[in-house]
């Protein structure tokens, strides 16, 4: 199980002990009273980084220390599948993660529905922006176009009054 493999992925042998103690205290508390019919909603996972990972190729994920990731899946003992908090995904060393209490992940997972729902909000706020930003360059490029072709039309305006004033002193002269 997920669960299981998570708990397995520290390298900290203490910390895999306390995660069995605390696995046995909830099996008894559930075959006790029974008055658990519902199952609770399953977490999911986070690690934190203990150390500094530069991601080598397109399927790792770089991880900076102290950042919390979602642990998705157990690779082999060395590598686990993981998601950033942008939902980036990738494997990451086993012992550069370590796993974070399960109070620790509701929170967690808490403040990472806020950040991605505020994410998409920002990003829908700067699509429209952009959008409107298109639409007035658009409006903008059609009055210089018109502005263009108005002077163009000025500039035949002026060139045939030269002429036709050219064309009047012309026959002025030849009258005299």
């Amino acid at each position: 199980s997920l669960l299981s493999l998570s708990e397995n992925a520290s390298s900290d042998p203490a910390n895999t002990l306390s995660s069995t103690e605390e696995k046995e205290t909830t099996e008894d508390t559930k075959e006790g009273d029974g008055e658990e019919t519902t199952p609770k909603k399953k977490l999911p996972v986070f690690m934190i980084a203990k150390f500094d990972f530069e991601a080598i190729g397109d399927s790792e994920l770089s991880v900076q220390p102290k950042e919390h990731v979602r642990f998705l899946a157990e690779i082999d003992k060395n590598w686990f599948a993981c998601a950033n908090k942008d939902n980036e995904r990738g494997y990451v060393p086993s012992d550069y993660l370590e796993k974070v209490p399960e109070e620790t992940c509701e929170q967690l997972l808490k403040e990472w529905l806020e950040y991605s729902a505020k994410k998409k909000e920002e990003l829908a706020k700067k699509a429209e922006e952009e959008e409107e930003e298109e639409e007035e360059s658009e409006e903008e490029e059609e009055e210089d176009e018109s502005a263009e072709d108005l002077s163009e039309t000025e500039g035949e305006g002026k060139e045939k009054e030269e002429r036709e004033k050219e064309e009047r002193e012309k026959e002025e002269r030849e009258k005299e």
